[in-house]
């Protein structure tokens, strides 16, 4: 007999996702960094645990693209609340894989320091662009971490039933979009010049 499984990755995933889907429409700066920052931990452990390893993927698995997903639009207030240039058509919601559109954010500035010191209005810019890089790799990471994780289950187990075969086709795919979605932003809003700051404790990521 089997132990009984300790994972609580499908909870606390659930938890996650339901208050990103709650977001307000207008939400500060701040409150997107700690969302994001809690969906990048939450796919570090849903990666870690040995039961969402298993094969078929568990629930809280395939909660990982969405939960990136998600975290698209809000990036996307803060680059019109810091001025900070991208292509707006990127984000159109008939591009996002979603049954529903994803309501519109509105991102409220956050006070931004370098040590004790006010930034003016382009180190500002420099430095949430700074944080949206970082995050937005972070969250790419976690895909190319997880599509890697699914190659390896499919290539383990090349002899799967024909359905669980095609379900793994159809999440790998889905992984895949998510991934280049990212990767997009990314491209949009990299820094030619790597600029490095010291944050207040409000502002790390």
């Amino acid at each position: 007999m089997e132990p009984e499984s300790s994972c609580r990755c499908s909870a606390g995933t659930l938890y996650i996702l339901t208050e990103i889907r709650n977001v307000h429409t207008v939400v500060e700066f701040e409150k997107i960094l700690v969302l994001v920052q809690r969906v990048y931990r939450q796919g570090q452990t849903i990666l870690n645990c040995q039961d969402c390893s298993k094969v078929p993927p568990q629930s809280s698995s395939f909660t990982i693209p969405a939960l990136t997903d998600h975290c698209l639009p809000l990036f996307e207030a803060v680059c019109s609340a810091y001025s900070i240039t991208r292509n707006n058509c990127f984000f159109d919601p008939n591009i996002l894989s979603f049954e529903q559109p994803l309501p519109q954010f509105i991102c409220v500035r956050s006070k931004v320091q370098l040590g004790e010191t006010d930034l003016d209005e382009v180190e500002t810019g420099m430095l949430v662009r700074t944080l949206l890089c970082r995050n937005s790799m972070r969250l790419l990471s976690l895909l190319e971490a997880l599509h890697g994780t699914l190659q390896r289950i499919s290539t383990d187990n090349a002899q799967v039933h024909q359905a669980r075969a095609t379900a793994l086709q159809a999440y790998e795919l889905s992984i895949q979009s998510s991934m280049h979605r990212m990767a997009l932003f990314l491209e949009q809003i990299k820094i030619e010049q790597r600029m490095d700051f010291i944050l207040c404790p409000s502002m790390k990521c």
